[in-house]
């Protein structure tokens, strides 16, 4: 009886000690699923950073790009009033010069005229 006691008590020593060994290995095996999703939610994070980053430095060179093309509006409309005005000034200098001419041709009759009839006397 005794015999079969210890039997029995090193059969029930042995299957606790199964136990333990499957609830272990189901530990570990959690622990190393844990650290696999830790893993993957990582890289999906520094996935993310990097794809944040890189639109940003789209942004970035697309409002370079804007601000750029901007600055060679500004600068061709400028150039272009530059331009108008300076052609305005051309044309009133012209129309100033006409005006001038126009006087001293004027003037010039009004002598011939005026001498014209001194001759006459």
């Amino acid at each position: 009886k005794e015999e079969e006691l210890k039997k029995e008590e090193e059969r029930k020593k042995k299957e606790e000690l199964k136990k333990e060994d499957e609830r272990n290995k189901e530990k570990e095996l959690k622990k190393g699923e844990e650290r696999k999703k830790e893993k993957e939610f990582k890289k999906e994070e520094e996935r993310k950073k990097e794809e944040a980053r890189i639109k940003e430095e789209e942004r970035k060179k697309e409002e370079e790009l804007r601000k750029e093309e901007d600055r060679k509006k500004e600068e061709a409309r400028m150039n272009e009033r530059k331009k108008d005005e300076e052609l305005k000034k051309e044309e009133e200098h012209k129309k100033e010069e006409a005006r001038i001419k126009e006087e001293e041709r004027k003037k010039e009759e009004e002598l011939k005229k005026e001498e014209e009839r001194k001759k006459k006397e």
